[in-house]
């Protein structure tokens, strides 16, 4: 559906697609603070919302296919993801307005969360060029990918008709009590090893969201993926290990392994889940995850 369409001859086209149900429902606000503090003198728009799950996809690939300079996604990482798929390889701008229960990706790139400062953002960004990593030649992911605990909280969350950090902490405290570690094989760039984990995220950038820090020295540009293999421990070390994730701090302690690799191959437990960027998928017991190196364009803060 397309909300309104402004036009200004010479301007840069951009879309802006928002998902009116991120963090927890509609923010009209959201739309408001866009059409009053866009450069007007820059752009030429239109604003348009999401009505299921891959409607992002579908209106950023046709935004690709009529040469749109930027598409801005108004959500969370899902949306991103979603976004980034289509855009991926191409010549148009991913622009962000974080408005996801994590924001994982935003916080990590500096984008400021408040929708005012992420719209005027817009009207003085520059271009990165930042890493994506492709799973079995089929799916995408720009943040954050993993199996284990964290694909199970993301399942649960996916099937709640709850949105926002309440919702997800409820789900992390519920799963926890009865979750138990798994065995997984790994061929990290072709040196092979077992490890029984918790779980093992892949992240091309340092959180999963709400500044929790499971990667710090993650960067979405070094063309590498960071492997965090969380060991298993006893309940009662949860809580710091909490602490420890929040304050950027993990890579301190000797609950977790880091590898880096451009290339990984998995065999996980049958049946076991993964997320993408926090959308769960059935992608099989054997997943193998490839850098598609400076594949994305992203308007991020001058400073």
């Amino acid at each position: 559906m397309v909300i309104e369409t402004k036009t200004v001859e010479g301007s840069d086209k951009l879309l802006v697609i928002i998902n009116p149900i991120a963090g927890g429902g509609q923010k009209p606000y959201i739309k408001e603070n866009i059409e009053k503090f866009l450069d007007k003198k820059r752009f030429e728009y239109n604003i348009i919302a999401t009505s299921y799950p891959g409607h992002g996809y579908e209106f950023a690939v046709d935004a690709v296919r009529k040469n749109y300079d930027m598409v801005v996604a108004v959500g969370g990482d899902g949306l991103i993801n979603e976004v980034a798929r289509a855009l991926v390889n191409s010549n148009t701008t991913m622009g962000i307005i974080p408005n996801g229960s994590g924001n994982g990706l935003a916080r990590h790139l500096q984008i400021p969360l408040k929708p005012i400062k992420a719209v005027k953002m817009l009207n003085h960004y520059k271009t990165i060029l930042m890493d994506t990593f492709i799973i079995n030649d089929e799916r995408l992911f720009c943040n954050m990918a993993g199996t284990g605990f964290d694909a199970i909280v993301a399942q649960k969350f996916a099937g709640s008709n709850k949105r926002g950090f309440i919702t997800y902490l409820k789900i992390i405290l519920k799963e926890f009590i009865k979750f138990r570690p798994r065995n997984y094989h790994l061929i990290v760039d072709d040196k092979e090893f077992f490890a029984e984990a918790a779980m093992i995220s892949f992240a091309n950038s340092s959180q999963f969201g709400n500044n929790a820090i499971i990667a710090p020295m993650a960067s979405v540009k070094d063309g590498k993926l960071d492997i965090c293999i969380m060991k298993k421990f006893r309940w009662y070390q949860a809580p710091y290990i909490g602490l420890m994730l929040l304050t950027g701090r993990l890579d301190k302690t000797n609950f977790i392994i880091y590898q880096q690799a451009a290339d990984v191959k998995i065999k996980v437990p049958e049946g076991e889940p993964c997320h993408l960027d926090g959308d769960p998928f059935d992608l099989g017991s054997h997943l193998h995850i490839k850098l598609n190196k400076a594949s994305l364009k992203v308007a991020v803060p001058r400073d």
